[in-house]
């Protein structure tokens, strides 16, 4: 009950240590015992101190090292700064952003000297930045198991074209082309009090270049890891796995220069774990300890891959493979760390699953005795992620409602509240028991729901971190009836769009912040208190499609967000 009781009264946003009592502060999940962590930290990852696998990693995972000018091909096209319109409410000013720069969150929140020229920092309690990374984040993640000062993110982007409208043939999708893709690795300073070091901006590490087409996933391995001393030229940071355009899984090990290095360019021309299934593609992965992977595909099938006998495969071979779906799997994961060998799955078909591991042969596959399914919703759930700190699996119906589903009671849903517009990621922390959730209409929600799950009966309270928005430099030209153009928009007629956003057009961006916390009650249809329902259509590039709390203790109130116009905003959040 420790994971209920020491944030019970926290609501909103997590504190950054515990006071007198105990409460409150960042600690790891209760339900994770010492002892199984210590075993991970001694035991699991021998087979790539002490057998081998980091030589494998070193031998079959190749890089060409680029010049900036070539390397820098791999990263947006378009450098044009980005119009960013920032600062208190009601007194906001527009900046100029250019791409792979940042800008401090309370800088335009600096108070204006007297003279009216220059300005000075006033106290605002803000600890962040805003980079332009300068195209759609696809996906991103913080690196695991880093105590130092320096924290490194991981992401990946994606054009607008691609991700609003893919070119695929009419009758079928052909063998993916070769496209240029990269994965960015940028470091964060952290200062002596914890914070976001304010005069060190983010530095672009790394940047991993290859031509297999979009980098659609990328997951660290989160598994504990003792901390050993080795090349002070570089830094170590972990195997990390992602799925390709290509429909390939690929897993990395990644070592960055020193901080005082400038940023590195490296081409991959070869790995040491690869791997895709016949006839399909993958769609989802997830670690389930630091030598095993698992893998979804198009067609319903999951996949489970053990590295040390994969490393060097041509491809590799999974250990098992087996129906799991009907139809595509959006999302799989494990109930790590305190229950690995539970797997969860969604499908286009509505269902959610949950499987264990421990009774999955590799003569028989997946027995249906070993898979619980949920009742099946309308539509196809987009999004899911494992809660370790309620053991439920936390996902969102058609209704912007969060749903849990307990490990013990898979069979029901438990309401936890609900959201402004549709969920399209869920981060949970490994700190605290607080979630985050980005939706397509530029907010992201925050919410404590230990207080719905000790008590059903709690109203949950739903903090906005901050709402994003995305508009067009030029109004589009839309077709009234009769056939006549006009800019604009017409109350109460049908219209049409005739000319849409041109890739050329960078569009003006807004963060508004400041927003109290709301009651997120979840009524009955016949209650009075409903709110009228709207269906509303968002810009594409107004939509949060990634966020991530940082997984290590001494920076556990750190959140990243990437929004689809090519901002990532990084911020501490954790109250003193």
């Amino acid at each position: 009950m420790q994971n209920v009781y020491r944030w019970k009264a926290e609501s909103v946003l997590p504190s950054r240590k515990a006071n007198n009592a105990g409460f409150g502060g960042y600690h790891r999940s209760f339900y994770e015992k010492d002892a199984n962590r210590k075993r991970e930290m001694e035991q699991d990852w021998k087979w790539y101190d002490d057998s081998g696998g980091k030589d494998a990693f070193r031998q079959h995972q190749q890089f060409t090292e680029l010049d900036e000018a070539v390397g820098s091909a791999y990263l947006v096209e378009d450098k044009t700064p980005l119009s960013l319109v920032l600062g208190p409410y009601g007194n906001q000013h527009m900046f100029k952003l250019p791409s792979l720069s940042a800008m401090a969150i309370d800088e335009p929140f600096m108070a204006e000297s007297e003279d009216g020229r220059t300005y000075k920092r006033k106290p605002t309690e803000r600890s962040g930045w805003i980079v332009n990374i300068g195209e759609r984040i696809q996906t991103l993640g913080w690196a695991p198991n880093q105590d130092d000062d320096i924290q490194y993110l991981a992401l990946a982007t994606m054009t607008m074209e691609t991700a609003v409208e893919p070119d695929l043939p009419s009758a079928f999708v052909a063998q993916a082309t070769p496209k240029k893709s990269a994965i960015q690795i940028w470091s964060f300073r952290r200062s002596a009090d914890g914070y976001f070091d304010q005069t060190t901006p983010p530095k672009l590490c790394q940047v991993i270049c290859s031509e297999f087409g979009d980098v659609r996933l990328l997951k660290w391995c989160k598994a504990p890891r003792q901390h050993k001393v080795g090349n002070e030229a570089a830094k170590d940071l972990g195997l990390l796995a992602g799925i390709w355009g290509d429909g390939h899984i690929r897993v990395l090990d990644i070592t960055v220069p020193t901080p005082d290095s400038p940023t590195q360019y490296l081409h991959l021309d070869s790995v040491a774990f690869h791997t895709r299934p016949p006839d399909a593609v993958f769609s989802s992965l997830s670690w389930v300890s630091a030598h095993s992977i698992i893998g979804a595909t198009s067609n319903g099938a999951m996949a489970l891959f053990s590295l040390p006998p994969s490393l060097g495969t041509d491809p590799a071979t999974p250990i098992v493979s087996s129906p799991l779906q009907s139809t595509y799997i959006t999302t799989i994961t494990t109930c790590y760390p305190s229950r690995p060998h539970i797997v969860l799955s969604t499908c286009l078909a509505g269902y959610l699953s949950m499987t264990d591991l421990t009774r999955v042969t590799t003569s028989a596959g997946i027995n249906p005795s070993n898979t619980v399914l949920s009742p099946r919703s309308r539509i196809g759930r987009q999004t899911m992620t494992w809660h370790d700190w309620s053991q439920m699996l936390v996902t969102i119906d058609d209704n912007q409602t969060l749903q849990g589903l307990p490990l013990r009671r898979f069979y029901g849903y438990s309401g936890l509240g609900r959201v402004r517009a549709g969920v399209v990621t869920i981060a949970p922390s490994e700190c605290h028991p607080f979630i985050a959730a980005g939706q397509v209409n530029g907010e992201v929600s925050t919410t404590n729901i230990m207080r719905k799950v000790s008590n059903s009966k709690e109203t949950l309270v739903v903090g906005r971190w901050f709402q994003h928005t995305w508009r067009r430099t030029e109004t589009p030209k839309l077709k009234l009836p009769g056939g006549n153009e006009q800019e604009g928009t017409s109350e109460g007629q049908t219209i049409e769009e005739t000319q849409g956003p041109t890739k050329a057009d960078k569009g003006v961006a807004r963060f508004v912040e400041g927003f109290k916390p709301e009651l997120s009650m979840i009524l009955k249809p016949t209650d009075s208190r409903n709110p009228t329902l709207f269906t509303t259509i968002h810009e594409a590039q107004t939509a949060i499609t990634e966020v991530a709390w940082n997984p290590n203790l001494r920076c556990g109130g750190w959140i990243a967000a990437g929004t689809a116009s090519g901002l990532l905003r990084v911020e501490d959040l954790g109250i003193p």
